[in-house]
């Protein structure tokens, strides 16, 4: 009776990702590196060699220590800025992180080890792209992009996003949000400073650089604090506070915004009665300050502000944008 031997694609090897060629290769059982592969008189260089880590190097050579990284574009849900749920005690506090040039600085090889870390099944697609360094070339100079998603990458801020995503999770104030490189911690002032020198050390490990004079830090003017880093951010009242270009609370800074919004859209209305009749709708909805105008409604407390009675019935800037679409209308329907 003769011994049935599987198959050597059903062999179960394990499989890696050449160092030259970063093909997907089966590997040696006795000493873990790449079959050899390519054209059978010139074979691919990164044949018989250990495969490529999560980090873009050598399995052979130790991997890169791995910061705990941060939460973005994801706030925690049971906690919000408004009076009701955010504690605004005179002794808790709500800062708002810049980074510089966040996007071109940030380490490739966190990237392509956050990849490995938590999608895996994208991690051969992302490090054909960002292992090896991009040169961009201008006019007898080339230059060697190795830092940084590259410029119009639609995955960049994905990548951005996964790469900094555990250092917000590792974070103990009580409101942790990121928007892409927009972070917003809150809570008690002690805990808020343990989490931004945090953020200072372990980002400067993935080449995150704090710009502190784009920082706020708000908080009620009574409150003394003794952290160096806070105090180098610009001081803004819980009452002026915004955040992602809406204001959190009724008030003047409220106020302005609905006038300039009102006012940059009342000037589109009047220019758009020179615009192509079809062209004019298109642009009222998609520019000209009407998608701010949605934001404010949508993010700010707006119900007594001044701004939304403009869009009365009676009011000399409400007929004015029906004008613009019944002529619209008129001009559709002779067809």
């Amino acid at each position: 009776m003769s011994q049935a031997w599987p198959l050597s694609k059903t062999a179960n090897k394990a499989n890696g990702v050449c160092s030259v060629c970063h093909a997907t290769r089966q590997l040696h059982l006795k000493d873990g590196t790449i079959h050899r592969h390519g054209p059978r008189n010139q074979p691919c260089p990164g044949s018989h060699k250990p495969p490529l880590g999560p980090s873009g190097a050598s399995v052979s050579s130790p991997a890169p220590a791995v910061p705990p990284v941060v939460q973005t574009a994801v706030a925690k849900p049971s906690v919000d800025l408004s009076q009701n749920h955010f504690d605004w005690s005179p002794d808790h506090v709500v800062v708002k992180l810049d980074f510089s040039n966040a996007f071109n600085t940030i380490h490739c090889g966190n990237m392509l080890q956050a990849v490995f870390d938590r999608i895996p099944e994208s991690f051969a697609f992302a490090s054909s792209a960002y292992s090896i360094p991009s040169i961009l070339f201008y006019g007898l100079f080339r230059l060697f992009s190795q830092e940084g998603t590259q410029q119009g990458d639609p995955l960049g801020p994905l990548l951005f996003c996964n790469t900094v995503q555990l250092l917000l999770l590792s974070l103990a104030s009580q409101l942790t949000l990121g928007y892409l490189d927009d972070f917003t911690l809150g809570g008690n002032v002690a805990t808020v400073a343990q989490d931004v020198s945090r953020i200072v050390q372990l980002g400067s490990k993935m080449g995150l650089t704090l710009n502190a004079a784009e920082c706020e830090l708000v908080a009620h003017s009574g409150l003394v604090v003794d952290d160096p880093i806070l105090r180098s951010f610009s001081l803004v009242e819980p009452g002026d506070a915004t955040l992602l270009g809406a204001p959190l609370f009724p008030g003047t800074v409220l106020n302005d915004f609905w006038s300039d919004r009102c006012r940059d859209l009342s000037r589109a209305v009047d220019r758009l009665c020179l615009v192509g009749r079809q062209d004019a709708p298109i642009l009222l909805r998609t520019s000209f300050s009407a998608p701010r105008v949605q934001h404010l409604l949508r993010c700010s407390p707006s119900v007594d502000a001044p701004g939304p009675q403009e869009f009365n019935i009676d009011s000399p800037f409400r007929l004015s944008l029906l004008c613009v679409y019944s002529a619209v209308s008129a001009f559709v329907s002779q067809f």
